[in-house]
């Protein structure tokens, strides 16, 4: 890539795009290696033309930026990066609406969703075979827990299959009305959902970061998530951890949020804490960090 006039002190490029631009330092940010660790749940095709991509930008770019010390340690060791070429800044996460606490946010959960606050469970992302949901509705049913599941997310990679117990209008429920599938939906909708729910349930089998659950953290909701990649980094101690190939792991603690009121309050407590290590400030600072490190600001 080439501009008219003086280029830019550096080009910081958002994913790992197979661009470059001659004369000013290149620095590429790395979300997540799923491509090579799960190639058999991503679309990315072709695959031999990603992996071209990514180890010609390990060898050649000027700074790599990973978004979880999971990413980085991935990074290193997939890609042969030096460590002291790969720096972890986290992900930023955006502040949630001002109206998803009331209004007309709470009255439409209500009214249209017919969901009560407190009274359900979320899960919140693509459908598709990493976020691990045959296992999560699995051990749904085996908490016991009366307590409508919701799943709001566009569908992805093999859907049918991680639906396949949504057998009953289009395919959106269950018979027993206990399990629903929203779809994607509104950001206002998204952040009543995430407010109000008794818990986000994000028993995923691999992420870069895991953005839903930082998200939950900061409204103060209550989350179960997986104990493996990325996501204890993420949910520090304001979260439920579990083995995300366990399926009876993954009920009890569906079980424990369901009937522990102490242990909900506890991590709701713990929640905005944790996740304001992610806010756009401190992301910003540990950016301009980097940027001094590397000889782009003073």
């Amino acid at each position: 890539v080439r501009v008219q006039g003086a280029p830019p002190a550096a080009m910081h490029w958002m994913q790992p795009h197979p661009l470059r631009m001659p004369g000013v330092p290149n620095i590429h940010t790395f979300h997540d290696l799923i491509p090579l660790r799960l190639p058999w749940s991503n679309r990315h095709d072709p695959k031999r033309l990603w992996l071209r991509t990514v180890r010609r930008i390990a060898r050649e770019a000027d700074h790599i930026i990973a978004v979880s010390e999971h990413t980085r340690r991935e990074v290193i060791s997939l890609l042969g990066v030096a460590e002291e070429r790969v720096t972890n800044t986290w992900q930023s996460i955006p502040p949630p609406l001002p109206m998803a606490q009331g209004g007309p946010g709470l009255a439409r959960l209500r009214a249209v969703l017919g969901l009560e606050p407190g009274g359900y469970w979320l899960f919140l992302s693509t459908v598709d075979p990493r976020k691990n949901i045959p296992r999560l509705l699995d051990a749904y049913y085996a908490s016991g827990s009366t307590r409508p599941l919701i799943i709001v997310g566009q569908k992805g990679l093999f859907h049918e299959e991680q639906l396949r117990l949504l057998t009953e209008k289009g395919g959106t429920r269950t018979p027993d009305g206990l399990v629903r599938h929203l779809g994607y939906l509104p950001r206002l909708d998204v952040d009543t959902l995430l407010r109000h729910a008794r818990a986000l349930l994000y028993p995923s089998l691999h992420e870069g970061f895991g953005l839903p659950v930082a998200e939950a953290m900061q409204v103060g909701t209550p989350v179960l998530t997986s104990s493996t990649t990325s996501l204890p980094e993420v949910a520090g101690e304001a979260a439920l951890l579990v083995d995300p190939t366990d399926t009876r792991a993954i009920a009890e603690g569906i079980r424990a949020l369901d009937t522990d009121d102490a242990l909900c309050a506890r991590l709701a407590a713990a929640g905005p804490a944790q996740a304001a290590t992610f806010s756009p400030e401190r992301h910003q600072e540990r950016l301009a960090a980097l940027h001094r490190r590397l000889g782009l600001l003073p």
